[in-house]
């Protein structure tokens, strides 16, 4: 059981990007497996264990079920489906946790694979956009004809850009492997092609916090490469001109459009701080076209009004409780980076791509409770 556990793992994680069928199955395959895995070993116990080493969190996530709940209630319309939302939420990410957690803790998987399964899943899609920009932007003769950025099967520059700049920086928070140093600078390269902003500034800050905590830890070789990928990185910037562009765009604070949907969600927040309007409720209130906010801290009060934001924080302090106490500061930087894209892009309640990969590190984060625990082991 242990393979077959393995290579539908490895599918998951690859099928992440695609958003697919494939990626719909193998998560129902995952948690069945779970199921019938603790029914079949009557491995009651160790779920007992479980609970107890992660009863905050559990308590954390029912209470945050608890507050959507209420946000759904007290907001029911015929033309939005809040409970499928809702249901959707619980077993595609909170179920996915636990799952985790617990075949990690029986000994199904280790880190190194499932980063190596994450790596491979990125290297894919960048294979994919590689072959996408060559055939319908001609790469190889003429860069700069990649106007809109590549975007992968993903067919979205900014999930694109999220994808690559998660392969970045777990390149960087693995750099000591040799094979893992060369994936760096080409991960960099295809974030910055994808010219995604949101990637670039969550990508710089995250790498700062990064060389704060870290910087004893490297040598002066790995030094001297860093900085002359960053070094290349700026050529690029003032010498393609769609770059520039790009980058201006930035430096101007040009939201394409974020800064109106941002002061009407502010405006409609205002008439139900409390709890919200529930969840799958952006489309009764949209303005225009935009399919979701493009900022977690609005899309939270949204939702599920101030209430909501404070489970929210709670959340997050606790991962950064783990973090700290667990001295595990490397993970700054990957969160650092999910916790900034947020502002921008991607939705905290329904993006499959930005919670699935989100859910996969914070394993990583919590894993230590396991490791330092009677839990791990088979039974």
């Amino acid at each position: 059981m242990i393979y077959f556990f393995k290579f539908v793992l490895f599918v998951f994680v690859i099928s992440i990007p695609f958003k697919n069928t494939v990626y719909q199955v193998s998560l129902v395959i995952l948690i069945l497996m779970f199921f019938l895995h603790v029914y079949l070993n009557k491995n009651y116990l160790k779920l007992k264990l479980i609970y107890l080493e992660f009863k905050n969190i559990i308590y954390i996530f029912l209470l945050l079920i608890g507050t959507l709940s209420i946000s759904n209630l007290i907001n029911i319309n015929l033309e939005n489906d809040s409970l499928r939302a809702l249901l959707s939420f619980i077993y595609k990410f909170g179920l996915l946790f636990f799952v985790l957690i617990y075949f990690y803790a029986i000994n199904y998987f280790k880190e190194k694979e499932l980063v190596t399964y994450v790596l491979l899943s990125i290297l894919l899609q960048l294979s994919i956009g590689v072959y996408q920009a060559i055939v319908y932007h001609d790469v190889l003769s003429d860069i700069k004809n990649i106007s809109n950025g590549i975007t992968g099967q993903t067919f979205n520059r900014n999930q694109f850009g999220l994808i690559m700049g998660i392969g970045a920086i777990i390149s960087l928070l693995y750099f000591k492997e040799k094979f893992i140093k060369i994936l760096f600078p080409i991960f960099i390269l295809g974030a910055i092609f994808s010219y995604s902003r949101a990637v670039w500034v969550a990508f710089i800050f995250s790498i700062v916090l990064y060389g704060i905590f870290n910087i004893k830890n490297f040598k002066l070789k790995d030094i001297i490469i860093i900085i002359s990928i960053f070094l290349i990185c700026l050529v690029l910037f003032f010498n393609i001109d769609s770059l520039s562009n790009r980058f201006e765009q930035l430096l101007n604070a040009n939201s394409s459009g974020r800064g109106e949907i941002w002061l009407h969600t502010i405006a409609l927040i205002k008439e139900k701080i409390l709890f919200g309007y529930g969840l799958d409720s952006w489309k009764l209130h949209q303005l225009k076209n935009y399919s979701n906010i493009h900022n977690s801290i609005l899309e939270i009060l949204f939702v599920s009004g101030i209430a909501g934001l404070i489970v929210f924080l709670l959340i997050f302090i606790t991962i950064l409780r783990e973090i700290f106490s667990g001295k595990n500061y490397l993970f700054l930087a990957l969160i650092s980076y999910f916790s900034i894209i947020s502002l921008f892009d991607n939705s905290i309640f329904y993006s499959k791509i930005y919670l699935s990969f989100l859910i996969i590190f914070c394993i990583f984060i919590f894993k230590n409770r396991i490791d330092k625990s009677s839990i791990k082991g088979e039974k």
